[in-house]
């Protein structure tokens, strides 16, 4: 190219200064804005080139380039110089040598044998009985965390996929009585009345006749008592309530079982039939119970040796207890208190959820919702389990056609079906008598789900009263024959 003229260099355009001039404003933030980033070199760092080189030798050898040679640069490594760098470090002394320091990659694999799970090609079928060669170490209960009773767990898991009990050849008359409203909650049988506990306690007369509001509150818990009632309302109060609707409070059952009235809803009350028609006991999940002959003017707390669990319905009075013993039932009879340990059979079912209890004489009934039911005809020392009743949610007994009955209420949820099983307390034999279906006609309550939550079992008009969301069903059976 030739050299510019200076006609050229007058026509070219002149660049700006690259230093602004002191007057010119300057961008970009002020220098005491600026936080340095490293901090500042010391003055007495040598910088020399000689202190730069490295003191290690690598056996890497650059060969110098002329200034002829192109820009690229060739290395040049020196095997021979790497290899006697790594076999300076190949001692047994090395503790940095990642692996055990027995391991022989030239071990001969042959002598190990056939594997243990055999070919993995897909569609083998190899047989695994020499994964484990050892039985398993059984489990101790001194362990923390759960224990196991004796009955087993397998079988109580078993459970859940029992089958229903058969239906009966012939069914029970179902009705739904639209007297006592919705949501109810509890049940009881007079001399001459039906109690029905829900938004507030109602009397029903038995013949079908007039209905009475007798105390306009929730009520959770009834308990007849005579010709009277005793109710637990939602307030935690316990009400005895006359069939005429007078009421009166009792509160000394609180102050017996150490007990605030507003914190007390889950009070149990039980008729305690070797007292006479006062005599009753209220219990509340503690390791005492409060027992009046007084109609409830006076208390005594007595130990029972373990939590109560439950409070048994019929009689006679019996409580199901948990105490370091064990589970036990506990009866009053005529020597006093009587204690009775459970049996595994009985053990497996009151460990369950919604337990439930309930006496005819010598027959106990126990069950549970996930774990069945089982009963005793000897007044709870032996127990035998009558398979298909599961998902129970209320438990009624009496004597239907001259034999012994159970009546349960079970709620198979994964259907939303309320079915009621009757169970022959002779014979052990359960069949399905009745389903409770809500149609169109009836109102829905404000639970979800239409389980029933109380059965009473009326003998002479040979009717089963069942309370649920929806209301209060009657149920009676096909006429007997002989």
């Amino acid at each position: 190219m030739p050299p510019l003229t200076p006609q050229d260099d007058d026509q070219l355009e002149e660049l700006p200064p690259l230093d602004p001039s002191p007057d010119e404003e300057r961008e970009g933030p002020d220098d005491d804005e600026l936080t340095p980033l490293v901090s500042p070199l010391e003055e007495d760092v040598d910088l020399e080139e000689d202190s730069m080189e490295p003191d290690v030798d690598l056996g890497l050898e650059v060969h110098e380039q002329s200034a002829d040679a192109d820009d690229g640069h060739e290395v040049v490594l020196d095997i021979g110089n790497l290899l006697s760098l790594a076999d300076e470090g190949t001692g047994e002394e090395d503790a940095d040598r990642a692996g055990p320091e027995a391991l022989d990659p030239a071990a001969d694999l042959a002598e190990l044998g056939e594997p243990i799970v055999g070919s993995l090609e897909e569609g083998t079928d190899e047989p695994l009985e020499d994964l484990v060669s050892e039985d398993l170490p059984e489990l101790d209960a001194d362990e923390p965390g759960d224990t196991l009773d004796e009955a087993s767990w397998v079988a109580t898991d078993a459970l859940r996929d029992e089958v229903l009990p058969r239906r009966a050849e012939r069914s029970w008359k179902v009705g739904h009585d639209p007297r006592a409203g919705v949501d109810l909650e509890a049940l009881a049988l007079g001399p001459d009345r039906l109690w029905v506990a829900g938004r507030s306690l109602l009397s029903l007369a038995r013949d079908g006749g007039d209905c009475r509001e007798a105390l306009a509150t929730r009520v959770l818990r009834l308990e007849t008592l005579g010709d009277d009632v005793l109710a637990v309302t939602v307030a935690g109060a316990l009400e005895r309530v006359s069939s005429t609707g007078a009421s009166r409070s009792i509160a000394a059952a609180h102050s017996a079982l150490d007990l605030s009235p507003a914190s007390s809803s889950a009070l149990a009350v039980a008729a305690f039939a070797p007292g006479g028609a006062d005599a009753f006991l209220v219990a509340a999940g503690s390791h005492r119970v409060a027992v009046t002959q007084s109609g409830g003017a006076s208390f005594d707390a007595t130990e029972v040796g373990g939590r109560v669990a439950q409070v048994g319905l019929g009689h006679p009075t019996r409580l199901l207890v948990q105490g370091t013993e064990g589970w036990a039932l506990l009866e009053w009879g005529a020597a006093g208190l009587e204690r009775t340990s459970l049996d595994p059979v009985a053990e497996e079912v009151a460990a369950g959820e919604h337990v439930l209890l309930g006496s005819l004489g010598d027959v106990v009934v126990l069950t549970a919702a996930d774990r069945g039911l089982c009963l005793s005809l000897d007044r709870g020392r032996s127990f035998a389990r009558v398979p298909g009743c599961l998902h129970g949610c209320a438990l009624a007994l009496g004597v239907r056609d001259g034999r012994p009955r159970a009546f349960l209420a079970a709620f198979v949820e994964s259907e939303e079906r309320s079915l009621l099983i009757e169970v022959d307390l002779g014979t052990g034999a359960a069949e399905i008598v009745a389903e409770l279906e809500p149609n169109d006609d009836v109102a829905a309550g404000d639970d979800e789900d239409d389980r029933a939550r109380a059965l009473v079992w009326d003998a002479e008009a040979r009717t089963l009263w069942a309370a649920s969301p929806s209301g209060l069903w009657r149920l009676t059976p096909p006429e007997w024959t002989a």
